[in-house]
């Protein structure tokens, strides 16, 4: 999956609004959502937690740093491509780790989720409109030289 994700956002960028929608979003999608079962299923393989409530400080330790990691991917998605990034790949994290954070009992984990969760989501909002703006105002009139040619 992750050879088909990356060969069709770098050999077959999206030309038209009808691309981006019905092909590059729905493997955004689904592939936002296999890192996040890859994890899930991972700690469910190697640990077994006999209070839900009260997990032990070692786990609490690796559910918060496997949260960090997926902050990171999520994050990364949105820095990846500079015009747009992958949001959708995002968003679908940030909407796991609110998730996690409403069905967790245990306080640690459920506000680290929270929190990580509101991280990704206002980065991958605030991330592509300021690169929008920038781009914007890159290719201002004011910005341009007053002598053709000097490029000073």
């Amino acid at each position: 999956m992750v050879l088909i994700y990356y060969n069709l956002a770098t050999a077959y960028p999206a030309q038209t609004l009808y691309q981006s929608v019905l092909v590059h979003a729905p493997v955004s999608l689904f592939h936002g959502w296999l890192v996040f079962v890859f994890w899930l299923n991972l700690l469910a393989i190697f640990t077994s937690v006999q209070d839900p409530a009260h997990p032990s400080f070692f786990l609490s330790a690796l559910v918060f740093l496997i949260m960090v990691k997926l902050t990171a991917t999520a994050s990364s998605y949105v820095e990846w491509r500079h015009e747009s990034g992958d949001v959708a790949g995002a968003g679908v994290i940030a909407w796991c780790l609110f998730c996690v954070s409403a069905g967790q009992p245990s306080l640690f984990i459920k506000w680290s989720a929270f929190i990580l969760g509101l991280f990704v989501t206002f980065h991958g909002i605030f991330r592509p409109a300021q690169y929008h703006i920038k781009q914007h105002a890159a290719t201002a009139g004011e910005q341009q030289p007053l002598v053709p040619g000097d490029q000073a």
